[in-house]
């Protein structure tokens, strides 16, 4: 939908919300807003030879008349212009113009990112997985967006694998352990040590799922707002906890070889 806010834009430059020019503004809002002009749109503008129809009239020498007005709604700068308007053939032929590139250089600077077309960024803060929102008329979610990235969908199957064998082999250590127990018997060092294994391998792949699953929320993962920020500080600041830290691995494997584990954790 067309509104006052989705058509503002922070400009870098100047530190000022702006509103974004539109050229035939009065002709979009009434096709995009009104029952009416969405009718129409699907019936007719949406078909191929209107498009056509469309780039074949901008070609001709008449719709040059429609070069001024166009880009001063637009606010081109026609000083990076190689040529007058009047030496323009057409409408179109404006459109694909060439400019002087020495009036717009490209920052020299490795480390900036230079766009190669001029254009927005529409940017939603934040979205949830399911939340819907629209671009060109689409409608999209997020979790529908990621469930198409060969990425994302190689992630999930990495740390659905992880969890299932790191809770499958905790169950069975922890079944070995109750199973001695509720005999009456005192668990062997093997078997403690091998349930302090179990319970560390649990934890490190549940923190690695998480590591995969803010791998794949790309640069959107990185700021406060996002859950998966929260939750990958979280799970990362629980590994230096005596009972999932990594020297655990070495108390586990000196009882392992008959050693004493010299800790009150096995």
């Amino acid at each position: 939908m067309m509104d006052a806010a989705s058509l503002s834009y922070y400009d870098r430059r100047t530190g000022e919300l702006k509103r974004d020019p539109i050229y035939a503004r009065g002709l979009l809002d009434w096709l995009y807003n009104s029952a009416p002009g969405w009718f129409l749109m699907e019936i007719l503008l949406s078909r191929r030879w209107v498009s056509w129809l469309y780039g074949w009239l901008s070609k001709q020498r008449w719709s040059r008349r429609k070069i001024e007005p166009f880009a001063r709604t637009l606010a081109i700068d026609l000083d990076e212009l190689c040529r007058p308007l009047e030496a323009f053939a057409s409408f179109n032929d404006f459109i694909i113009r060439e400019i002087d590139l020495a009036k717009r250089p490209i920052d020299g600077d490795p480390a900036v990112c230079a766009a190669p077309v001029d254009g927005r960024v529409l940017v939603y803060p934040l979205i949830d997985a399911e939340q819907c929102f629209t671009i060109k008329r689409a409608k999209f979610s997020l979790g529908g967006l990621l469930r198409d990235d060969l990425f994302v969908q190689s992630s999930i199957a990495r740390a659905e694998a992880g969890l299932a064998s790191a809770r499958a082999y905790l169950f069975e250590a922890l079944g070995e352990l109750w199973a001695e127990v509720a005999a009456g018997r005192e668990p062997t060092l093997r078997q403690r040590a091998v349930f302090r294994l179990a319970t560390i391998h649990a934890y490190r792949a549940a923190r690695d799922a998480v590591g995969l699953m803010y791998e794949a929320g790309g640069g959107a993962a990185l700021y406060a707002t996002s859950p998966l920020d929260r939750q990958w500080r979280d799970v990362t600041t629980v590994a230096q906890h005596a009972l999932v830290n990594v020297r655990g691995y070495g108390e586990v494997g000196r009882a392992l070889l008959g050693l004493d584990p010299d800790s009150f954790l096995i």
